[in-house]
């Protein structure tokens, strides 16, 4: 459960898994920035239409990320 080492969990996070957590986000941002990660981004909407974005999370159609902007850049 990742959100454990963020500290969401009912334990406090300890400096391990702070340092722990660190590295392996380091590590993802290193490989995004390779080319070896490609998210897979199935639509994007503006802020204001985010009711429409939440509409087809909920009709679990979605096949990877719904991506919220705060530009102008619609689906």
């Amino acid at each position: 459960y990742w959100g454990y080492y963020l500290g969401w969990g009912r334990q406090p996070r300890t400096a391990a898994d702070a340092e722990a957590v660190d590295e392996a986000m380091a590590e993802m941002f290193r490989w995004y920035e390779q080319g070896r990660l490609k998210p897979r981004t199935h639509a994007t909407f503006d802020l204001a239409d985010f009711a429409r974005g939440l509409e087809i999370v909920e009709s679990r159609k979605v096949i990877g990320k719904v991506v919220l902007t705060a530009g102008t850049e619609s689906a």
